[in-house]
């Protein structure tokens, strides 16, 4: 076996850690047997070529582990993510006492007091509220975009509070994705190419291909392939944010977030939507969305209400009005009697 067949051996059956030790010392030790003056084999050879020799032997062993060391990156940036949909009913996300106060204002603004909440894998959760109830800063607290004042939070049992810039950044591209109100696209890119922008990055150079083809087939599905090539000014609101939920799901993440991801649009296009963010549900993406809209919220398994920055009250969407579930053809009833109940719902906490 060359030496470089032994690297792998030795990192795909030890490990990398002991691998990179064991190579190393391959490395020096000839160097220090015929090293001159007291190597043990120096007084049988020409000190000056052995000494050539040991560190030719040195650097060599150093590629091998920069070599072993690139191929540990390039597995973990292509890594395959596990089956969201074999997992479903663990929880993914755990909020503990989050608090968030912004000292910028005098006197300083408490906005989140104390949230507890747990979101399943392969949940669909809606957070709704009035405005200024603190539904947005929780979600930007839940994914690692604002530091809480206090509290913890934990996605799949790691603590986000704990990371630093660089660390939360690698999470976000490679365990989140996010839909907002506006598309925040690139006006120099094509719709493509805003999409498979952080899939690309998250896959790695040894990703490019499967990225690529991730992102071709998210466009057929959410029917916007025919308006790949153009330009985001170019497409209608719907086909712009089912675009950005393209965008989200590209990289295969653990959970998508959604501020508001249909704020800005008519009712046919909430639609669309609506039905985009339903669909990648059901294949077991983990969903966390903010909204005021009843509509949307209908849409959601889980519901929580958010009221000057406590929930005040959580549901089970499922259990609402049954009447019409599984009939196709009273889809819309059945969708209709499902907003009717949870407005009533949410008019006994206030709304």
């Amino acid at each position: 076996m060359t030496p470089f067949a032994l690297t792998i051996y030795a990192y795909q059956h030890i490990g990398l850690s002991t691998s990179v030790a064991l190579i190393t010392l391959a490395g020096f030790l000839p160097a220090v047997l015929l090293a001159p003056p007291d190597g043990v084999l120096a007084d049988r050879f020409d000190r000056t070529r052995l000494m050539a020799i040991g560190n030719i032997i040195c650097a060599v062993a150093l590629g091998l582990v920069w070599a072993t060391m690139r191929m540990a990156a390039d597995n973990m940036e292509a890594r395959e993510p596990a089956d969201h949909t074999q997992q479903a009913g663990r929880t993914l996300l755990r909020v503990k006492d989050l608090t968030k106060t912004f000292s910028t204002t005098e006197p300083p603004t408490q906005v989140l007091r104390g949230i507890d909440l747990e979101v399943q894998r392969g949940q669909f959760v809606a957070v709704m509220g009035a405005s200024g109830s603190g539904k947005s800063t929780l979600l930007y607290c839940m994914s690692g975009m604002d530091r809480p004042t206090g509290g913890s939070v934990e996605l799949a049992g790691h603590e986000l509070t704990e990371l630093s810039d660089s660390q939360m950044s690698h999470v976000r591209l490679h365990e989140m994705g996010f839909v907002f109100q506006q598309a925040h696209f690139l006006k120099n890119f094509t719709i493509r190419d805003n999409i498979a922008l952080p899939a690309l990055k998250a896959a790695g150079r040894s990703g490019t291909r499967a990225a690529e083809e991730r992102v071709n087939a998210l466009m057929e599905r959410f029917d916007i392939g025919a308006v790949a090539d153009h330009e985001i000014t170019q497409v209608s609101g719907g086909q712009l944010q089912r675009a950005t939920i393209c965008r989200a799901l590209a990289t295969q993440p653990s959970i998508v977030f959604a501020d508001e991801p249909t704020g800005a649009l008519n009712t046919s296009m909430t639609g669309e939507v609506l039905e985009a963010l339903e669909e990648a549900h059901q294949d077991g993406t983990t969903i966390v969305m903010v909204t005021h809209d009843p509509v949307c919220v209908a849409r959601a398994d889980g519901i929580v209400y958010l009221r000057d920055g406590v929930i005040v009250g959580a549901i089970d969407s499922r259990k609402l009005d049954r009447r019409h579930e599984g009939d196709a053809a009273d889809r819309d009833d059945y969708q209709a009697a499902r907003t009717s109940e949870l407005m009533r719902w949410l008019q006994s906490k206030g709304f």
